[in-house]
């Protein structure tokens, strides 16, 4: 496991896309960058602060993996953090304009992306399932929901694969054993779905499923699958061509992945480490779960 995530991280230097650098700007509100001789005493990062788990307030609180994640790095690294509530069409712009050092909000690896800053792969994220405990049903693979009514959330990945144009969809409706797709806006609603009896499984992201778990624990919700369907790998996004801040990262990745507050990590919020496959299909554009 240990390996695997320092292979993908060190491979994202390798494979980062060099387009030019972006230089950090110099006007008011913005982060000085540290020079290649002193050590770095700060991190600000930007940060949207309205999606959970990854992201969110709790009362006074930044909470979330991201927030988690960063506390951990930057005692590992002997660094103050400072982290800066951003809206997520934002980010990259507040990134460019000098306004944080780096960008720690989840955000999925993307060609378009890899344009216009670095990325350093530190997660993914997945597919799961949420199920009632009591119903005996343990979808384990996405071809389990064939058959099945499933509720989904409006517009999300899991919404498009499940579907009837989607590549899942087809296939069960190609068996003979079509997917009933309750497409709803909110998760809570899905939830309510599923413990009202009216789907077999809430199909969403891993991660919310986990979160969903523990907030519905009196309902006897739990998470069937065992490891991460169509996995998704997140970055943390520096500058172009910035190595001081890449190399920060990934010596902080480095260290936590030593410790295993990593995998602590990974385990408390439905998450997985990166794998080296995963980012070339990133990289490529390919859809999540494609071969």
């Amino acid at each position: 496991m240990r390996r695997t995530v320092c292979t993908s991280i060190f491979l994202a230097i390798a494979v980062a896309l060099s387009f030019g650098s972006v230089a950090c700007s110099s006007g008011d509100g913005s982060v000085p960058g540290p020079t290649t001789s002193e050590p770095i005493s700060t991190v600000t990062t930007c940060n949207d602060f309205t999606d959970p788990p990854f992201n969110y307030v709790n009362g006074e609180h930044q909470e979330g993996f991201d927030p988690d994640f960063l506390r951990a790095a930057s005692t590992a690294m002997g660094a103050t953090l400072r982290m800066s509530d951003t809206r997520f069409s934002s980010l990259i712009a507040g990134l460019q304009a000098g306004r944080c050092n780096a960008i720690t909000s989840f955000m999925y690896i993307t060609p378009e992306r890899a344009k216009v800053v670095d990325l350093i792969p530190y997660a993914e994220s997945g597919a799961g399932f949420l199920v009632r405990q009591a119903s005996g049903f343990r979808p384990q693979e996405l071809t389990d929901l064939c058959g099945h009514p499933v509720s989904t959330l409006q517009g999300g990945v899991e919404d498009a694969l499940a579907l009837s144009t989607g590549s899942l969809g087809q296939q069960c409706a190609a068996a003979g054993r079509p997917i009933a797709v309750r497409s709803l806006p909110t998760g809570v609603a899905a939830v309510q779905d599923l413990v009202a009896g009216r789907v077999d499984a809430f199909f969403m992201d891993n991660a919310g499923a986990v979160a969903f778990a523990e907030q519905y624990r009196k309902d006897d919700l739990v998470v069937s699958n065992t490891r991460l369907l169509a996995p998704v790998v997140a970055g943390i996004a520096v500058a172009k061509g910035d190595a001081r801040w890449r190399s920060w990262f990934t010596e902080a990745l480095r260290r936590l992945t030593d410790s295993g507050e990593l995998r602590r990590l990974y385990d408390r919020y439905g998450l997985g480490p990166v794998s080296a496959a995963d980012v070339d299909k990133a990289l490529a554009g390919r859809p999540a779960g494609s071969n």
